[in-house]
C-alpha cells in the first residue's frame, strides 16, 4: 500500500506539469512530499542508482502521471483551458491552510507577511506581463538551442511551487511541445516515420534542458532550505496561493472568454469539485500530527523521576566475574532488572540475557528490527571534587546534576520515553524497534559481544551516547601498557595514578624515596598547577576528560613526572616528558597520524601504577587508520634507551564509518534538524567509541548539543533539563521514522 501512495503521489507530481500555472512543486507540497520531491532531483548526480532504487515507485509515479497528462491533458487542456484551470485551482486551495501551519508569522519584523505578499504579486503578474503567441515548432538549430532552454527553465521552475513549467512555454509560445510528445508516441505507435527523427530530437534536447533545469534548481532548493526555512515557506505560501489565479488568468487569455456562458458556469462547478475533492482527500490521508517538542514536555517529569531513580545505582564496575549472576557487579544487575521491570510493567516486551545486557522491544514480530543501544554502567569519581553527591540526581539552575546523565543514563531515558509516545499515541509502524541497554559499555563492552551471540543484530540504527547532530565514523581505539623495569637510579618508590583507560586522570600520587617535599611545594607556586602533600605522598590535581579529547584536561601523572625531570631527572623523568608529557596528538612519539575524514590520531597516558620495582603507563590511543597499532609499538620500542622496557597490547577495534550520504544518516538529520532548528552544523567524526560500531549500519547520535559544555567523564556531569526535553523529542520523531 506505502509503494501504491507512493506511485499515485508521483502521478500526480507528474500530471500537474501539464497545466499552465500550476506546477509539480505545488503538488509535492500538497502531498506532504516536497522535500522527497526536491532530494530525488539534488541527489541524483551522486547516487543515481541508490536514489532509484531508494524512490522507485515514486519516480515511476511522476514518469507515468507525466505522460498520461501528455497524451491526454494536455489536449483537454488546449480544448477546454478555463475548466481544466478551475479544477486545479480548487484542488491547489484545499491545502492552503496546511501550508499556513509551516509559516512563523510572530516575528517582529512582519517579514513572514512581506514574503507571502510579494511571491503571491509575482505570480499572479507573471502571465500579464506578456501576449504570448502560439510557435510552430520546426526541426532546425535555432528551434533547437531554444527548447533546450525552454526545457531548462521549465524543468526548474517546476520544482518551485506556484510557478509552473507550462507557464513558461505558453507565455513562450511553446505550450505545443506537450503535443509534439503525443504526436511523436502516436507517430512510433501507427509507424508512420515521417518526420519522426527531427522530432526525436527536438524532444531530446528539450529533455537534455529538462534534466539539467531541474538539479540544478534542486540542489539550490535544498541548500536555501536548511539556511532560510522559513522565508522558503513564506515564498511556497505566497506562490501556491498566486498559482490558483495565474492558472485561471492564462486560461482566459488563450480563449474567447465570456462572462456569462456555460463554460464559466462549469468552471465554478469542477472548482468547487476541485476544493471539496482536495478537502476530502487531505481528511483521508492525513496522517496523526504529533508536536513532537510538545510530547516531550509531557513527559518531563516522569523523565526526571526515571533517571533520578537510574543515577541511584552506583554502577561503576569494580570486577568482572563471568562465573556469577551479576557479572558486572551487583548494582549493574539491579539497574538492569528495575529498567526492564518497569518498561515490562509499561506494556513493552522485554529481555534480560543474564545480566549482561537486555532489550525492550516494540513493534510487528516480522518487521526490520532497527536498534538503539545505550548503556547503564557509568566511570569512577575517583578523585574528582564534585559539588552534589554523583549518585543522586540535583536539579539546580535549569541543569540535572549526576554521574550518568549525559553519559548514558540520561539518553537512555530520553529514547525510552520516545518509545513510549510511539506506543501510547499507537502510531502506526511497520518495523521493529529494540533499546538494547549494556552494563560494560565503559570497560570494553563485553556486554553486547555476550548479548550478540543468541539475539539478532539490528540492520540499522544509533546509539545516543556522543554528540549532536550526528557522528558517521569513530576511529579505532587501542589500549596498551608500557612496563618500565625501576633500576637503583630511579627515585619512584610508589606511583598511583587511575584506572580507566578512557579518561584523562585527575589525580596522581607519588612517593619517593628521598625527601623533596619542600621542592614540590616550590614547583606548585612556580606553575599554575595544583596540588599538596599528604603524608608522604606528593599528590598532584589535573582536569579530568574523555580519553578521546585528552587536550581537554590536565594530566595529573604528567605534574608529577614534571616535577622530577626539574628537580630530580632520571632516565624515566626524562622519557616521560620527551615523550609523552603534553602531547595529546603523539607528535613527540612519532605516532602522529592524519586522516581526512577520522582526523588526527590522539594519545592519551590514563594509568601510572607501580607493582614489584616495576612501573605501568597505561595509554589509550584514538586512531584515524586501521592495522596501526605495530607502528605505534615500534615507535616506542624505539624511544626507550635500554632493554628494561616493555610494550602489552591489551585493547583493540578498528574504525566505524558509515556514509554520511546513506538513508539512516538523512532520516536523523532531518529528525535533528526540524527539532532543533539547527541546519549549519554538520554530521562528524570523533574519536570516541560507542555501541554504534557494533551494527554495521549504525551511527552515533546525541545527546549533546553544539556548543554545549563536554561534562562526560568529569566531575559536577549535568544536562540541561531544556536539552533533556529536546532530546525526548528528537529521538522520538527519528525512531518514529525510521519505523513508520
Amino acid at each position: 500500500m506505502k509503494k501504491i501512495i507512493e506511485c499515485l503521489k508521483g502521478m500526480a507530481i507528474g500530471a500537474s506539469n501539464v497545466v499552465a500555472g500550476l506546477s509539480g512543486g505545488t503538488i509535492a507540497v500538497l502531498c506532504k512530499v516536497y522535500d522527497k520531491f526536491v532530494s530525488l532531483f539534488s541527489d541524483f548526480i551522486h547516487s543515481p542508482i541508490k536514489v532509484i532504487k531508494t524512490n522507485l515507485f515514486f519516480i515511476l509515479g511522476i514518469g507515468l502521471g507525466f505522460l498520461i497528462a501528455a497524451l491526454t491533458l494536455s489536449g483537454l487542456y488546449e480544448k477546454y483551458p478555463l475548466e481544466v484551470s478551475c479544477l486545479f485551482s480548487g484542488l491547489v486551495l484545499s491545502g492552503v491552510p496546511l501550508l499556513i501551519k509551516n509559516v512563523d508569522f510572530k516575528n517582529k519584523n512582519k517579514t513572514s507577511i512581506l514574503l507571502v505578499i510579494t511571491s503571491f504579486l509575482l505570480v499572479v503578474m507573471l502571465p500579464l506581463l506578456t501576449n504570448s503567441t502560439v510557435k510552430e515548432i520546426t526541426f532546425n538549430l535555432p528551434t533547437m538551442i531554444i527548447v533546450f532552454f525552454l526545457g531548462s527553465i521549465a524543468m526548474s521552475t517546476m520544482i518551485i511551487p506556484g510557478v509552473s513549467g507550462s507557464m513558461i512555454l505558453t507565455l513562450s509560445g511553446y505550450y505545443g511541445i506537450w503535443g509534439l510528445i503525443s504526436d511523436t508516441i502516436s507517430n512510433i505507435v501507427n509507424k508512420e516515420y515521417n518526420l519522426l527523427f527531427e522530432n526525436i530530437l527536438i524532444l531530446s534536447s528539450f529533455g537534455f534542458g529538462c534534466i539539467v533545469g531541474v538539479v540544478l534548481m534542486a540542489k539550490l532548493i535544498k541548500m536555501l532550505f536548511k539556511k532560510y526555512a522559513n522565508i522558503i515557506n513564506a515564498l511556497i505560501l505566497g506562490l501556491v496561493l498566486g498559482s490558483c489565479i495565474s492558472m485561471i488568468t492564462i486560461s482566459v487569455k488563450s480563449t474567447n472568454y465570456y462572462i456569462w456562458s456555460w463554460s464559466t458556469l462549469t468552471s465554478a462547478i469542477l472548482f468547487m469539485c476541485g476544493l471539496t475533492g482536495g478537502i476530502l482527500i487531505n481528511m483521508l490521508t492525513k496522517e496523526k500530527e504529533l508536536n513532537y517538542i510538545e510530547k516531550a514536555l509531557e513527559k518531563k517529569d516522569e523523565g526526571i523521576k526515571l533517571l533520578g531513580e537510574l543515577i541511584s545505582y552506583k554502577t561503576v564496575l569494580e570486577e568482572f566475574n563471568p562465573n556469577s549472576d551479576a557479572p558486572f557487579g551487583e548494582e549493574n544487575k539491579k539497574v538492569l532488572n528495575y529498567f526492564l521491570n518497569k518498561a515490562s510493567e509499561d506494556g513493552f516486551e522485554v529481555y534480560n540475557d543474564q545480566n549482561y545486557a537486555g532489550h525492550v522491544e516494540l513493534g510487528p514480530k516480522d518487521g526490520q528490527l532497527v536498534g538503539v543501544l545505550a548503556h547503564l554502567d557509568v566511570v569512577p569519581v575517583t578523585g574528582q571534587t564534585w559539588n552534589t553527591d554523583p549518585f543522586t540526581l540535583v536539579e539546580k539552575d535549569g541543569k540535572l546534576y549526576g554521574r550518568g546523565t549525559e553519559d548514558d543514563k540520561g539518553p537512555l531515558v530520553a529514547s525510552y520515553l520516545a518509545l513510549k509516545i510511539i506506543k501510547e499515541l499507537d502510531l502506526k509502524v511497520s518495523k521493529r524497534v529494540r533499546i538494547i541497554v549494556g552494563c560494560d559499555e565503559e570497560s570494553g563492552s563485553r556486554c553486547l559481544a555476550h548479548y550478540f551471540k543468541t539475539q539478532e543484530m539490528p540492520e540499522i540504527g544509533f546509539s545516543p551516547d556522543a554528540e549532536f547532530p550526528l557522528i558517521y565514523g569513530e576511529k579505532a581505539n587501542a589500549s596498551f601498557d608500557v612496563l618500565i623495569k625501576l633500576d637503583e637510579e630511579e627515585i619512584i618508590e610508589e606511583f598511583i595514578c587511575g584506572d580507566r583507560y578512557n579518561i584523562v586522570p585527575a589525580l596522581a600520587k607519588m612517593k619517593l624515596k628521598k625527601d623533596l617535599k619542600e621542592q614540590y611545594l616550590k614547583f606548585l607556586n612556580e606553575t599554575s598547577y595544583k596540588g599538596e602533600i599528604d603524608g608522604d605522598y606528593l599528590v598532584a590535581f589535573g582536569v579530568g576528560a574523555h580519553a578521546m579529547v585528552p587536550q581537554n584536561g590536565v594530566n595529573a601523572a604528567t605534574i608529577l613526572f614534571e616535577f622530577l625531570n626539574k628537580y630530580y631527572p632520571t632516565t624515566l623523568s626524562k622519557w616521560y616528558v620527551d615523550y609523552l608529557a603534553n602531547d595529546p596528538f603523539g607528535k613527540k612519539s612519532g605516532i602522529a597520524v592524519y586522516d581526512e575524514d577520522m582526523k588526527d590520531l590522539t594519545l592519551n597516558v590514563a594509568v601510572v601504577k607501580t607493582n614489584n620495582n616495576v612501573l605501568k603507563i597505561g595509554m589509550n590511543s584514538r586512531i584515524p587508520v586501521n592495522d596501526y597499532l605495530p607502528v605505534i609499538k615500534e615507535k616506542f620500542n624505539q624511544t626507550f634507551p635500554n632493554s628494561s622496557f616493555e610494550f602489552k597490547e591489551l585493547f583493540g577495534s578498528r574504525c566505524h564509518f558509515i556514509d554520511p550520504k546513506s538513508q539512516l544518516v538523512t532520516t536523523l538529520m532531518n529528525a535533528y534538524q526540524e527539532i532543533s532548528g539547527d541546519y549549519n552544523n554538520k554530521p562528524f567524526t570523533i574519536g570516541g567509541g560507542t555501541y554504534a560500531r557494533f551494527i554495521k549500519q549504525a551511527v552515533a547520535f546525541g545527546p549533546m548539543f553544539p556548543g554545549s559544555e563536554d561534562v562526560c567523564h568529569i566531575a559536577n556531569e549535568y544536562i540541561k533539563v531544556e536539552d533533556f526535553v529536546k532530546s525526548i523529542a528528537i529521538y522520538t520523531k527519528a525512531i518514529y521514522d525510521l519505523i513508520k
